[in-house]
């Protein structure tokens, strides 16, 4: 009876590790065809993307829109609104998978803001992070090298200490769990699963 359930568990650990290994393998190998794209198109297109997102810790949107429109030769009549539309779209292009979850939280962070008015510690710097979580994940599609924004955060915040650390892990795990639904969604299932049968065999 325990070699048999021994077995069963064995089975659902199995299946387990081995979709997390397709997972993680699949990125594997988009990440690598992403980069030999990246290296033959749009350098020009990936640097203006990265300038963007990275201008945003020094100054507003409006001004970021105002030097992209520059740096892109776009029309001044152009409202921020399709700057940021032509933006998302160029990035969805050009970025990875997890690049463009960041920019969906981007958009859904910026919604939520500007309807539900928040002003308080852990909005301003989801503020910060939001933006930095894109120019992190740009930085990594494009060279390879990898932002530390705590590191970042230190240079932006006069007042950073260790509630602010405290406040980024939460944010940063926030966005993970909500970026990546539907995985966790699959373990939880897996693990129900497993509890139920390992219990019904007892």
């Amino acid at each position: 009876m325990q070699d048999y359930l021994i077995n069963i568990i064995g089975f659902i650990v199995s299946i387990f590790i081995a979709f997390l290994t397709a997972y993680f393998t699949s990125r594997g190998n988009e990440k690598k065809t992403t980069n030999e794209y990246f290296k033959k198109e749009g350098i020009k297109v990936q640097k203006r993307l990265l300038e963007f997102w990275t201008n945003q810790l020094f100054y507003d949107v409006s001004k970021c829109c105002e030097i992209y429109k520059e740096e892109a030769n776009i029309s001044k009549k152009v409202s921020n609104t399709e700057v940021i539309n032509i933006i998302i779209k160029e990035a969805s292009i050009y970025s990875s998978k997890e690049t463009i979850k960041a920019l969906g939280s981007y958009q859904q962070f910026n919604y939520n803001i500007h309807h539900k008015k928040k002003d308080n510690k852990y909005y301003m710097v989801k503020t910060i992070i939001t933006p930095l979580r894109i120019t992190k994940r740009m930085k990594y599609d494009f060279t390879g090298e990898k932002l530390n924004i705590l590191d970042i955060l230190k240079v932006k915040l006069n007042d950073y200490d260790y509630k602010i650390a405290i406040l980024f892990y939460i944010i940063e795990i926030e966005y993970f769990i909500k970026e990546h639904l539907f995985l966790f969604s699959l373990i939880i299932i897996l693990l129900l699963m497993s509890t139920i049968l390992i219990l019904s065999m007892l």
